[in-house]
């Protein structure tokens, strides 16, 4: 019953007619059901790629029905078999909703090579994922995740992040393993501290806000602290404990090497403690700016900027001089396209750039 609830809810969301207490109910089904995220973040997905100029719902649902019949999806016999879940939200009778079930209906057909195969890989792991007793939540390339942990604390994951955490949470502990990045905003609790676990760091903190990255292959591991205080430990220096205040960031060599920088002679130290860096406006905040669904860089490398591109877009990125790696830039992209991006970059820097079957890009002098 609660599956069939949680499509309805979505078809809901998706047209902007859930209420407040759908929307509440919704968020309580993705907490207490966490491994539900990849199926909510596909249907948004599928959602989002409908035209933004069609405001009349009459005609993104004729728009959306083209474009379902181009890809050999008929809609009038597709629903005669439609599963339980989404043969549920038909007796929503507005066309706006339609449209919601036309999505889902389109859902249902990629959820054949998605979504039952997770089903499928989900009953084929069961007896370790029982032996593990873990829940696991990740994000794609290109894509951001929001959910909300059982006892109320927000965790906004980036693109290519996992989030996995022990399915008695907040029973004792309140501990989490996270390969990527995430911004936390933890509930306070007096008896139990929240606990972060990363390839190189460990934090403890007992109400925060915080955001992480710790992606695996990447030269450092950060943690930058807006409000409340953390304790951090290094794994290969499990005797020192690092308190963070507000605005301050810890940095991480994950090499355990000093690392120095061929273009400016400066040497990157094992553990370093510097301010966020916040733009002009001193409202934005570059490390967790791309919570608020910006990309924004402040005088840093080509190399580095490819690296948050490749996520942020999902495309695959060829970086092939030295000399344009080292080269700086600061910017901020929102809504822009990949090519925009590049294309306002070039007016700075020389270089150009090829694109290959829409899947990848090659960047020269």
């Amino acid at each position: 019953m609660s599956h069939e609830r949680f499509w309805e809810l979505i078809a809901k969301k998706l047209s902007g007619e859930a209420t407040q207490d759908e929307q509440h109910e919704l968020e309580l089904l993705m907490r207490n059901n966490p491994e539900w995220q990849y199926a909510m973040q596909n249907m948004q997905d599928i959602w989002n790629l409908q035209p933004k100029e069609v405001y009349n719902s009459d005609i993104a649902f004729e728009h959306h029905l083209q474009k379902m019949n181009a890809a050999g999806i008929e809609m009038d016999n597709f629903t005669e078999d439609l599963p339980e879940e989404v043969e549920s939200v038909r007796r929503f009778s507005s066309r706006k909703l339609w449209l919601a079930i036309s999505v889902a209906a389109t859902f249902v057909v990629a959820a054949l090579l998605i979504f039952k195969p997770l089903q499928r890989n989900s009953d084929k792991n069961l007896a370790s994922t029982a032996a593990s007793n873990l829940s696991e939540v990740s994000t794609k390339i290109g894509s951001k995740s929001k959910l909300v942990l059982p006892d109320g604390t927000t965790v906004w994951l980036n693109a290519g992040s996992k989030l996995t955490y022990n399915k008695d949470y907040d029973v004792e502990l309140r501990e989490v393993n996270l390969s990527g990045e995430a911004f936390f905003d933890v509930v306070k609790s007096a008896d139990k501290p929240f606990i972060i676990h990363t390839e190189r760091i460990d934090i403890r903190v007992l109400g925060t806000s915080f955001n992480v990255k710790s992606y695996p292959g990447e030269q450092t591991t950060e943690t930058s602290l807006i409000k409340g205080k953390v304790e951090i430990s290094i794994r290969s220096r499990p005797s020192e404990k690092i308190i963070l205040q507000p605005n301050e960031k810890l940095i991480v060599n994950n090499q355990d090497t000093l690392h120095k920088h061929s273009n400016s002679g400066k040497t990157t130290p094992l553990v370093a403690v510097e301010n966020v860096t916040r733009l002009e406006d001193d409202s934005t905040i570059v490390e967790t700016s791309w919570v608020d669904n910006k990309l924004v860089f402040s005088d840093t490398d080509f190399e580095e900027i490819v690296r948050q591109m490749q996520r942020w877009y999902g495309i695959s990125i060829e970086l092939k001089n030295e000399p344009l790696k080292r080269m700086r830039f600061s910017g901020t992209f929102t809504h822009e396209t990949i090519t925009q991006a590049l294309d306002a970059m070039k007016i700075t820097t020389a270089f150009h750039y090829t694109i290959i079957d829409n899947n990848s890009i090659v960047i020269t002098p």
